[in-house]
């Protein structure tokens, strides 16, 4: 809030991601200086000079000259599929028309409604958090690491900070929303859920726990300005609907299902998702080409108008809602992270006994989502351990795999490319990734022979 009140660009830096990663970062967007702490400043990278909180304020700094709603108002990285992060830059018109759209739409949000910012500040959702409610009168309560709390934590959390708004992601709310029931007390008016696909199995127990809670499917990737479509839930969700469409359009954003030669389908065939309007990003940090790639010239919009092809599949209901159909090339979406498998394939090979590498994601039987990598070892295999630590080095931690499998070779399609349909299921053996650690303790003892 404070460097965009100065006339600054805002880039998020998560203290837990690498420091390789949080250094590329801020090569790659050029920072003047690091807004930070002194318990976060040891561990971040030096590349740029650092300014404390705790240090005073300097007198007589010359305010900015006056900005324009094309200024840019925040950069933020998501995983790049040339193997390093891509910088995707928003201006303040983008941020102002998603906290008009929202306010004066499904989500009038003012004084008296209580947001919770729990979700990383190395994902967009996290802007919407801290920015929308202090744009339109609204407390923002800041949240410890849902990490460290349990599910009846959590709950407890809502109550007594009478949290009325959340904006989340599917699979956290599937995993602690068992406890609901055993905490009274909640005012949740609100729940926004986006990132995945959002099941309708999830939505009939999210209906059955939270029954005075409005519910709402979000859609919108990074290069949108978080949001770009919205699906209110009905009451009643269909036994059949397996995923609970996307919606429509925001105001000010279009949304167009095209063919390959850009021209629009009708309701029930799929194609190419494309999104326009307000809310489109400038672009991305320092890639022409790459820009000039996703940010079209718009065919049904004014001169200059531009359409960011998504790369999702997608079709019209013929009642004039969006249905997401999955993606059209390799990205995966993982806990709402865009994961880009050719990042994650890059750092492996790096490792000096890795000569081939390849990573996709299952769906688990309750539909959270694991990555696994498929490698090819240059002579003998590397231990799994040493081959995290050397990711962790690298990534982020929901972009290192939970399973390694280890093959003689990638199988290969018939023109050479790699045949992603053919890797196998991993087995057993696949899934231990660590080495073994005998019980300690009473309880471990117990707990291991149970499972024995």
């Amino acid at each position: 809030w404070a460097i965009l009140k100065a006339g600054g660009v805002y880039l998020p830096l998560d203290p837990s991601y690498p420091a390789l990663r949080l250094a590329y970062m801020l090569r790659d967007a050029q920072a003047a200086f690091v807004l930070t702490d002194q318990s976060i400043a040891p561990s971040l990278p030096d590349e740029v000079p650092q300014w404390r909180v705790e240090q005073s304020v300097p007198q007589g700094t010359p305010r900015p000259t006056q900005l324009t709603p094309e200024h840019l108002a925040y950069i933020i990285y998501t995983s790049g599929s040339t193997g390093a992060p891509k910088g995707v830059a928003v201006s303040h018109a983008s941020v102002v028309n998603l906290a008009l759209a929202r306010r004066h739409g499904h989500d009038p949000i003012g004084p008296g409604d209580r947001v919770l910012a729990a979700i990383s500040v190395g994902f967009d959702v996290s802007i919407g958090q801290l920015l929308l409610p202090l744009l339109s009168g609204a407390c923002v309560v800041i949240a410890p690491d849902l990490r460290t709390l349990s599910a009846e934590e959590f709950w407890a959390l809502l109550a007594t900070q009478r949290v009325t708004h959340i904006n989340s992601v599917p699979s956290f709310f599937d995993s602690v929303l068992d406890a609901a029931a055993r905490r009274p007390g909640l005012c949740l008016k609100r729940l926004m859920l986006g990132g995945e696909p959002l099941s309708g199995a999830l939505c009939r127990r999210l209906r059955a726990a939270l029954p005075n809670t409005e519910l709402f499917n979000m859609y919108g990737p990074t290069e949108a300005c978080i949001d770009a479509t919205v699906y209110r839930v009905p009451d009643e969700v269909e036994d059949s609907l397996a995923y609970l469409p996307i919606g429509r359009p925001l105001a000010n954003y279009r949304a167009y299902v095209l063919d390959a030669c850009l021209r629009p389908l009708p309701p029930g065939v799929a194609g190419e998702l494309f999104l326009g309007g307000a809310g489109l990003a400038r672009g991305y940090v320092g890639q022409p080409e790459l820009t000039a790639e996703r940010f079209v010239a718009d065919p049904f919009g004014r001169p200059g108008a531009r359409l960011y092809r998504t790369g999702d599949r997608a079709l019209w209901r013929h009642d004039g809602t969006l249905v997401f159909l999955g993606r059209l090339d390799d990205q995966l979406k993982v806990r709402g992270f865009r994961v880009e498998p050719g990042e994650i394939e890059g750092a492996l090979r790096t490792h000096p006994q890795i000569a081939q590498a390849a990573v996709l994601s299952r769906i688990e039987a309750q539909g959270s989502t694991f990555l696994i990598a498929y490698l090819v070892p240059n002579g003998a295999a590397p231990a799994i351990p040493g081959l995290r630590e050397h990711l962790a080095q690298r990534l982020p931690a929901h972009m290192i795999p939970g399973v390694f499998v280890f093959l003689e070779a990638l199988p290969l399609t018939p023109n050479g490319k790699l045949d992603r349909q053919a890797l196998p299921a991993p087995d057993q053996r696949s899934v231990v990734s660590a080495q073994y650690q005998a019980p300690v303790g009473e309880v471990e003892m117990r707990i291991a022979q149970i499972w024995q």
